[in-house]
């Protein structure tokens, strides 16, 4: 659930600070929308940092199993992700 929430997090910012060229859909629809994101309650450099939080927690809670490597590596992505 925390790489799920990170990769939401991620995806208002791209919406916020990316453009169509990029991401391959139209950006800003939130906010023309009107519609209640992370950004509409932290600024995008806290929503990041939270992001990274979470994913750090996910990282840490799937550290118990043996391949654990490819599931982190998959949050790594999500979180750093452009488009």
């Amino acid at each position: 659930s925390k790489i799920g929430l990170a990769f939401q997090i991620v995806d208002d910012i791209l919406d916020a600070t990316s453009d169509a060229s990029v991401l391959g859909k139209n950006t800003g629809m939130d906010a023309n929308r009107n519609k209640t994101t992370f950004l509409s309650f932290m600024n995008i450099e806290q929503a990041y940092v939270y992001a990274q939080r979470l994913t750090s927690e996910a990282k840490d809670a799937i550290k118990i199993f043996e391949n654990d490597t490819m599931l982190g590596s998959l949050a790594d992505y999500l979180l750093n992700r452009n488009k």
